[in-house]
């Protein structure tokens, strides 16, 4: 052959430099991707702190810090100070302290993001070893963040969610990027750290025995069948492999508490009533869950999940029948996908306490079966095995749902990848250039996140329920109430509600120990059965503060009031309420040391937490005057003593400043139907039919049916 001249080889060599171009334009549409993607996770992550634990967590870190001792003994309660307390998260009580002294609540807030962001990248490392194209690790991480939004808190389960991210990258690394050692090495000290900052370590103990497991069934497959020998590891690693369970068990025991720690998760679990009656403790089919987004969302990933499986490899080392007897069972393999996936949509909305999904569990026992009789030639255990765990603990506690989501995020990337591959090699799939993914697929993360900050994340979509965006703590805190337990230097013992007690620990302690929070391992089922009984008033109440030695409450009503427990003690000549807003009351006992505050700040005429009709005399209007007068004083911020001074107000006749009451409520509470009928009312008073007229019917938009709007409306239309 002819040599070529430097003038062919430069023809041949010019079209080299066109990825070059390429190169950089790549390059950019990367970037845009990857900060597309951390505003999406801001988007998702950064809102306004609404979990109650967080502060018990913080308070604990603190004094961890302060004596260099985790606590053996409950120090908040007054009926449980003899009980054991194992703080078995007490790593990530130190580490939000940390954050929250440098930075406060907004601080947490931006670090939680970090975890989530630093997870994702523990993701991103497992998928490029994978060799996943970018545009399926973005469309997989939208979902995965989607899913698990709801659950991204400042908690200590959201470390749980990097380390097991932080497993399967160390995992990944070593099976598929090169075979170092020191990839599995890490993992027992990775362990240590895990152990010690939540209880979902175990979740790394089944990992790890999960992919013991299937490394051991992918040697037998090879050496004893003979199929997939490529995929199996060297004995000396597969050994390694299923030692790291017991390595990671042993590593555990480093921690203050010892073995104890470790039987401590199942201590918790155990505790039937409990379990029982804790939301994120139910299955993720509960009728109540599957009323969320994030069950919505999670029915996608499932069906791309499995279906994924029965699409992935070929049955080409099979021969005769065998083959045909696979590709026969898969074909059943993919009507029952179909029917499975039938199922699981069927579970949204629905209220049934079993669902056909479940009871079925049979059917779809047999038919993962058949899966594994009919793929054993071709299926890689690892990323089934990682599969079936998580998905498996989602259908046992809703709260898994999250950590699934993230532990099979490679697996699905991974699969979604194969099937890709197949396509394209089948010319059934395009090939797209990487600056067209990558810009795609950025403009649609960038659009989700503007869409989330402007509308919120949607918790739920029947009944619609959205988040509080934004920085600081959110109004379902009971910030006003424990706010004026320490404006006012109120001390001793207090029955709170259950979701209120750890702000007012974090705030008050030592100088306020508390009758119950939310460690429902601390104080035991006997303890919570008689404070919940107590806080159905009557003789239980009666018989609870004969018992324990209760100085003042601070109970949160929103949501759970219940009349008996409020009427029992406005009845009482021995609790007087001192404080009220939106969200909390605070009733002080008849003590001389509060004495003062009773007589400065007792209400005698409002009683929000009944929550029943009170008709307000001309003669006794002042009075209800003067007390919202001095509520609103005391909670600027709250809605609902602007009501009491509107009525107030209305019934003196005096109709501007009525009306000025209650479009401040309106400001504050878009949703407060009830200042729409008052200003209907004020409206009609002045004559003015056509604004009454426009009151009420904005009081249907918000109340659609409500009947004494719709009689309203009606009177004054018939009146024009």
């Amino acid at each position: 052959m002819a040599k070529p001249t430097r003038n062919h080889q430069r023809d041949v060599a010019a079209p080299a430099r066109a990825p070059a171009a390429h190169g950089n334009a790549g390059g950019l549409a990367e970037a845009f991707a990857w900060l597309s993607l951390c505003v999406l996770i801001i988007s998702l992550t950064v809102f306004k702190m609404s979990n109650n634990d967080i502060w018990i967590h913080l308070k604990t870190g603190e004094t961890i810090l302060e004596t260099w001792k985790v606590p053996d003994k409950d120090p908040y309660s007054f009926t449980a100070s003899d009980h054991d307390y194992v703080a078995h998260e007490w790593l990530s009580g130190v580490a939000f302290h940390v954050v929250y002294a440098a930075a406060g609540v907004n601080g947490l807030i931006w670090f939680k993001s970090g975890v989530i962001f630093a997870t994702c990248l523990a993701l991103w490392g497992c998928c490029r070893i994978l060799k996943v194209s970018p545009l399926i690790q973005w469309i997989c991480f939208t979902g995965m963040l989607f899913i698990g939004s709801a659950r991204y808190l400042e908690r200590p389960h959201i470390f749980s969610y990097l380390f097991a991210a932080l497993y399967l990258l160390c995992f990944t690394a070593f099976r598929w990027g090169g075979r170092s050692r020191w990839w599995l090495y890490a993992i027992p000290l990775l362990h240590i750290v895990w152990t010690n900052l939540h209880g979902g370590h175990y979740q790394g103990i089944f990992m790890l025995v999960m992919l013991a497991l299937a490394e051991g069934v992918i040697y037998i497959r090879a050496h004893w069948l003979g199929l997939a020998r490529d995929a199996a590891l060297p004995t000396r690693d597969v050994m390694l492999i299923a030692a790291l369970p017991v390595a990671s068990m042993l590593a555990a025991l480093v921690n203050p508490y010892g073995y104890r720690l470790l039987t401590f998760p199942f201590e918790l679990t155990g505790q039937e009533l409990f379990m029982k009656s804790i939301y994120e403790w139910q299955s993720a089919l509960f009728p109540t869950y599957n009323l969320s987004s994030m069950f919505f969302y999670y029915i996608f990933w499932t069906a791309a999940l499995f279906g994924s499986f029965l699409l992935i490899g070929n049955h080409e080392e099979l021969r005769g029948g065998l083959r045909e007897g696979a590709k026969a069972a898969n074909i059943a393999l993919g009507v029952l996908w179909l029917i499975f996936v039938a199922e699981m949509a069927s579970v949204y909305k629905n209220n049934e306490s079993i669902s056909i999904l479940a009871r079925h569990a049979p059917l779809w026992y047999g038919a993962v079966l058949l899966f594994l009789v009919a793929n054993v030639h071709r299926l890689e255990f690892q990323h089934a095995g990682i599969v079936a765990l998580f998905f498996a603990m989602s259908m046992r506690h809703n709260r898994a749902v999250t950590d699934c989501s993230v532990a099979t995020m490679p697996a699905l990337a991974h699969n979604l990848q194969e099937v890709a591959a197949r396509l394209r090699g089948r010319g059934a799939a395009p090939a797209l250039q990487r600056p067209a993914i990558h810009g795609v697929a950025g403009a649609v993360m960038l659009t989700l996140a503007l869409f989330t900050f402007r509308n919120s994340y949607y918790f739920g979509f029947n009944p619609s329920s959205t988040r509080e965006m934004g920085f600081g703590v959110a109004s379902n805190m009971p910030i006003g109430a424990v706010d004026y337990v320490g404006r006012n230097g109120i001390t001793g013992n207090c029955m709170p509600s259950y979701n209120a007690a750890a702000m007012l620990l974090h705030r008050t302690w030592p100088g306020v120990k508390v009758a119950m929070d939310s460690r429902n391992d601390v104080y035991g089922a006997e303890l919570y059965q008689e404070y919940t009984a107590a806080l159905g008033g009557g003789e239980a109440l009666e018989r609870y503060l004969t018992k324990w030695p209760v100085d003042f409450m601070l109970i949160s009503y929103s949501f759970d009031r219940n009349i008996a427990f409020f009427k029992y003690l406005d009845d009482s000549p021995h609790w007087t309420l001192v404080y009220f807003d939106d969200r909390s009351v605070v009733y002080l006992r008849s003590i001389d040391r509060f004495s003062g505050i009773i007589r400065r700040d007792g209400y005698r005429l409002i009683s929000p937490a009944t929550a029943t009709r009170t008709e307000i005399t001309p003669d006794d209007a002042p009075g209800w005057l003067a007390e919202a007068d001095r509520a609103v004083a005391a909670a600027p911020h709250a809605w609902s003593p602007f009501q009491y001074k509107a009525k107030a107000l209305m019934v003196m006749q005096r109709y501007d400043e009525a009306e000025a009451a209650s479009r401040q409520i309106l400001e504050m509470n878009p949703g407060a139907y009830f200042a729409w009928i008052d200003l209907g009312y004020i409206a009609a008073v002045r004559g003015d039919r056509a604004a009454a007229a426009a009151a009420f019917r904005n009081c249907l938009a918000l109340q659609p049916g409500l009947r004494v709007c719709r009689e309203a409306l009606e009177k004054v239309e018939a009146s024009r």
